[in-house]
């Protein structure tokens, strides 16, 4: 287990059977949210739950001491140790179990939760931040004998009193928490559950390995030892000081360059967890780095292979090794940050970081500059460039790019001293097409070097099981690891991290049995990555309700480039008065590490996970047609908050995205009425795509892209229309371009350039190529360089 002062860690002590919810709660609502805080400090977290986990033999085949195991990870885990306790005492250890260490007739008669909290907590000899929490709530003496049973330990209830009057008398915190019996168990157990994460997260804050004392004593003005705030845990720290905490903590990049190579450096860092193997794909790949290319030879390489087989792994490997080297490394993960699949962004990036290095710029450009400027930047620097020091350019996942898999932002010329290793999914699509990476790939006249990426080894496996399973403080028998190594989808890296996170979240009694049972059935029951995905679906499904995961996971998949955390919420609730929003989070937190930012949306980072949702919650077209519908009638109340038809809510993504559900959800006829009112398409021409560019001497350009969106908008309308010769009686929105020279509108139906007058704008025509109505918007759009020249656009 790697130990680092960047990871926090809790040991989670309870007896089991009476426990569950409580240990189900924090690991579904609890600790997801404090992992989200924690990432705001650049730190991980992890949780220790032994309900499954501890071995049954040892590594010599003899029966192996579950106590001794448990002081071994009491040991190492720091720095907090929580104990939940209940109406149970919980198994009493013999002397022989309890071992000669700890002295067997001190101990002897104490059940294993006494002997966690006395080497823990009372003996003095660990420094943990320990808090306990005790359930307030009793089970009824009216409960089914067996049930009581679970939750009740009659005999051992002396043994409780005392174990309690030993954990007040501690001087660590003891909270008390109700819950709501069920007849079968405990449940409303959400106050218990924001006591135990404001407990911990004021732990973190407190804890100088986390957070500097200086910290503190910038934010309260002074000494923090002699503040409660900083000394006292019993009580946790307001929300509006550990805000400022966390602001004043956090780490900083000096400019927006820097940040986004600090978010690429942790995103690669996650990718490292437990890598293994792939020394024959690093040392083709460091070969292709360093050995000069002869004449004719590609300076571009690709990795290509299934999804899941652990490309990003790989480049981030590849980029750690070449760290030490001479050459300018720049690596960029597609789906690492917000603006990371943005092909502008991108460019921009890559100029800034070659700027680092003073590699010469014929025509410099800034970073607000346009896609083509910084495209044809990089080109010239890239193609000119000729040194021992190598420029390598690291780009993964450039299948995931939103509008640039036709490579045309690649430099077709590149330098000696210039290589690029692009990385991509090898799926194809299902009607047999081309997909536009492997036809830009054939349209280039010098062929990519290509390394194969196989599958993982068995040895490999069984590295990554272990290791994985040991940051949590867990333990498989061989005979488990053994059938996991045998299994075909383990050698896909994605089918076995997905794999190994549902079972360590497994609840439930007998979780040895359970384990070793899941696994065994993991060939049948989970065959694919996308089963797997399935299996995490019907986790949360038990944890915040089948409806409300269906409608959360459905309206990202119906997202055109996804959907926010705000219009998720929203859009769950609508409809639901009086229902908690609270929980719409929590299945956001749930599914955190499998989605990916796409500027303020988030949308899904791996298809099998996609392809999972849509198995489940949108197999029918009905279904698929209800979840647009209902972003469409939201997305309208956004735009046009008074129903009005004004539309003057200012809100720019509802504009721009109304006429694609309304489309998508077969609303026609709305559709129609949206694309032929002009208050509408002038409030989009004018709000939605706005990109301003500052040139050297300050002068600020605005561009109006929303015209061009509009266009897109009508050729999608035409493009659902079934009958487009009977659609065709009704008049079609355009907007004439003005190039200074002439005026014109492009025909949506034919696309044929029809030439206009002035006096003609507003009014009604026909197209005298195909004689379909068209209606002429009465503000025309402003272009340079030509008619459909879309780089310098101006709305008059």
């Amino acid at each position: 287990m790697t130990e680092t002062f960047r990871q926090v860690r809790v040991f989670i002590s309870s007896t089991f059977r009476d426990m569950h919810a409580e240990r189900d709660h924090l690991v579904a609502a609890v600790f997801p949210e404090l992992r989200e805080r924690l990432d705001r400090l650049g730190l991980e977290f992890y949780d220790v739950d032994l309900r499954w986990g501890v071995p049954e033999t040892g590594w010599d085949g003899e029966r192996a001491n579950p106590w001794q195991y448990c002081r071994r990870w009491i040991d190492l885990v720091e720095p907090f140790f929580i104990c939940m306790i209940g109406q149970r005492y919980g198994h009493v250890l013999t002397s022989s179990e309890i071992g000669e260490q700890e002295g067997p007739q001190a101990y002897e008669g104490m059940s294993i939760t006494e002997l966690e909290v006395r080497h823990a907590v009372l003996d003095g000899r660990l420094r943990r931040r320990s808090f306990f929490y005790v359930r307030s709530s009793r089970v009824p003496e009216t409960a089914p004998a067996n049930i009581y049973a679970e939750y009740v330990s009659r005999a051992q209830q002396s043994h409780l009193v005392s174990f309690m009057e030993r954990v007040e008398s501690s001087g660590r915190p003891v909270r008390r928490y109700e819950g709501t019996w069920t007849g079968s168990g405990f449940s409303s157990l959400d106050g218990f559950g924001r006591t135990v994460l404001e407990d911990l997260w004021s732990g973190v804050l407190r804890d100088e390995r986390y957070v500097a004392k200086e910290t503190w004593r910038r934010v309260l003005g002074h000494d923090p030892e002699h503040d409660s705030y900083y000394t006292d845990d019993s009580h946790p720290i307001p929300e509006y000081l550990w805000t400022q905490l966390v602001e004043a903590a956090r780490p900083r990049a000096l400019d927006p360059l820097d940040a986004e190579a600090r978010e690429m450096a942790r995103y690669a860092s996650g990718r490292l967890r437990g890598f293994t193997g792939r020394a024959d794909q690093l040392h083709l790949l460091a070969n292709f780095v360093d050995i000069d290319q002869s004449v004719g030879e590609s300076r571009v390489c690709v990795v290509q292979a299934p999804a899941g087989q652990g490309k990003s792994a790989l480049l981030a490997k590849l980029a750690e090794n070449l760290a030490a080297t001479r050459h300018y490394v720049v690596s960029h993960f597609v789906g690492a940050t917000e603006q990371s699949a943005d092909v502008r962004s991108m460019l921009a990036r890559l100029n800034g970081e070659l700027d680092r290095v003073e590699i010469p710029d014929p025509a410099p450009v800034g970073p607000a500059a346009g896609r083509e400027a910084l495209s044809r930047s990089l080109a010239e620097r890239l193609g000119a460039y000729e040194s021992e020091k190598h420029i390598v350019l690291l780009l993964d996942a450039v299948d995931q790019l939103a509008d640039g898999q036709d490579l045309a932002w690649l430099p077709h010329q590149l330098g000696d001293g210039v290589r690029v290793v692009l990385t991509y999914a090898d799926t194809e699509p299902s009607d047999g097409a081309t997909t536009p990476l492997a036809a830009a790939r054939r349209a280039r006249r010098t062929q990519f070097r290509q390394v194969e990426l196989p599958g993982l080894t068995e040895q490999d496996v069984r590295v990554i099981v272990v290791a994985y399973l040991e940051e949590y403080c867990k333990e498989l028998e061989s005979a488990e690891i053994d059938a996991i190594c045998q299994l075909e989808q383990a050698r896909n890296p994605l089918y076995l991290l997905v794999m190994l996170n549902e079972l360590r979240a497994l609840s439930g009694n007998d979780m040895q049995r359970v384990v070793r049972s899941v696994i065994a059935e993991l060939p049948r029951l989970r065959p694919d990555a996308v089963s797997l995905f399935e299996w995490r679906l019907e986790s949360l499904e038990r944890a915040f309700g089948t409806d409300r995961v269906r409608q959360w996971c459905s309206y990202i998949c119906a997202g055109r480039t996804g959907m926010s955390s705000t219009e998720l919420r929203e859009l769950v609730v609508t409809g639901e008065e009086g229902q908690d929003a609270s929980v719409v989070p929590l299945i956001e937190r749930g599914i955190r590490q499998y989605l990916r930012p796409r500027g303020g949306e988030l949308d899904f980072f791996h298809t099998q996970l996609e392809q999972a949702v849509k198995k489940r919650y949108l197999d029918t077209n009905a279904a698929y047609v209800e979840s647009h519908v209902a972003i469409a009638s939201y997305f309208r109340r956004k735009a046009d908050p008074q129903g009005t038809g004004e539309w003057k809510g200012g809100h720019e993504r509802a504009l721009s995205e109304l006429p694609y559900h309304l489309a998508e959800g077969g609303k026609l006829d709305d559709l129609f009425g949206v694309l032929t009112d002009f208050q509408f398409l002038e409030r989009k021409a004018a709000e939605v795509g706005v990109v301003e560019h500052v040139d050297d001497g300050g002068v600020v350009t605005r561009t109006h892209t929303g015209v061009f969106a509009l266009q897109d908008d009508l050729d999608l309308a035409i493009a659902k229309f079934a009958d487009i010769k009977v659609r065709g009686t009704h008049p079609l929105i355009v907007t004439a371009f003005n190039t200074g020279k002439e005026l014109a509108v492009r025909c949506p139906r034919c696309a044929a350039i029809c030439s206009r007058e002035t006096q003609q704008l507003g009014m009604e025509m026909l197209c005298p190529h195909c004689n379909g109505p068209l209606k002429v918007n009465p503000s025309p759009v402003r272009i340079r360089g030509g008619l459909g020249h879309a780089e310098d656009v101006g709305y008059e």
